[in-house]
């Protein structure tokens, strides 16, 4: 599972980002991943630390076995431009995250269809992640938003121990 853990974050569109300096031009350049045209970009745009939550914690249930997270990732990736979203799917392609069916149910535009499930524990898992910072994402920016607050302090607070055990 390991293997996948690091795939997944490697996937991200924003894993350059999240391990740069986030400089303004950092930041110009993560902006022009984004779509032109889909209105939900704003989440890309303004909450790059929740998106980048969202699309590791999605991505972890589709591994699971989860179909009906396709959805989910299907919004989050139809919030990439064109060549970025390509980009992205050829690479969990590569590394066995994404199958051919499961491309080509995001593709569709037809709505998902996968066994309705109790989704109360996976919402729990997402939240839960969102305020927790389970991906160790460091936002050097300014932090606007309470989760990017807690995020930043979990990220700390595992940072201090780490360092303590590698004495």
């Amino acid at each position: 599972m390991r293997k996948h853990t690091r795939a997944i974050e490697e996937s991200s569109p924003l894993f350059s980002y999240w391990n740069s300096e986030q400089s303004n031009t950092q930041e110009e350049n993560r902006l022009l991943k984004s779509s032109n045209t889909n209105t939900a970009k704003v989440l890309f745009n303004k909450e790059p630390y929740k998106w980048e939550i969202l699309f590791q914690s999605i991505l972890k249930e589709v591994n699971r076995g989860d179909q009906e997270s396709l959805k989910g990732l299907k919004v989050l990736m139809e919030m990439l431009n064109e060549e970025e979203k390509g980009k992205t799917i050829k690479f969990l392609m590569s590394k066995n995250l994404l199958n051919e069916g499961m491309v080509e149910i995001m593709n569709s535009n037809d709505e998902i269809k996968a066994p309705k499930k109790n989704n109360s524990m996976r919402f729990a898992r997402i939240l839960f992640s969102i305020f927790t910072n389970p991906y160790n994402i460091e936002v050097k920016r300014k932090r606007n938003h309470l989760y990017e607050h807690t995020g930043y302090l979990f990220y700390r607070f595992k940072s201090l121990i780490y360092k303590q055990e590698k004495r």
